[in-house]
């Protein structure tokens, strides 16, 4: 160990580096680094890697394009229209089903109140309401089923 230099400092900041001795225990230890075995190849067992195996046609017409240096054509926007309109004819429907429920319950309040009231009205006023009634209710949801349909 008396003798032994060992390098354990940065040489660009620390001094005393340029003897001959310290010089000579760096040349052996990347001699003993250039020795040192490579590590063992773990994949060696596998077969070559096909890189191709996996390309479609579309994808080999892509690498054509790009290497003819051809511009890109131009991407049809139409099934995002079509989307657009699937989506709005839901949102109808939904608001038209939502719109029914409403027309429904209204309907059914007025009928139940209608109910009670006859016991104490049987006029022609309340006849006439009461077809005015339905005849309101045939004529929404007729109109519903064309929005729906």
């Amino acid at each position: 160990m008396t003798g032994e230099v060992v390098i354990k400092a940065l040489s660009y900041y620390d001094q005393g580096y340029d003897d001959a001795c310290v010089r000579e225990a760096a040349l052996a230890l990347v001699e003993e680094e250039r020795r040192h075995r490579p590590t063992k190849n773990y994949l060696e067992y596998l077969p070559a890697p096909n890189y191709n195996a996996f390309e479609t046609e579309m994808i080999k017409a892509e690498f054509e394009r790009l290497q003819a240096r051809l511009p890109m054509d131009m991407l049809s926007m139409k099934r995002k229209k079509i989307q657009e309109i699937i989506w709005q004819r839901k949102n109808e429907q939904t608001q038209a089903g939502g719109q029914l429920k409403e027309l429904e319950a209204k309907e059914r309040g007025e009928y139940l109140s209608a109910c009670a009231n006859t016991r104490h009205n049987q006029t022609d006023a309340f006849l006439t309401r009461w077809r005015s009634l339905f005849n309101n209710f045939g004529y929404l949801v007729a109109k519903l089923a064309k929005v729906l349909l």
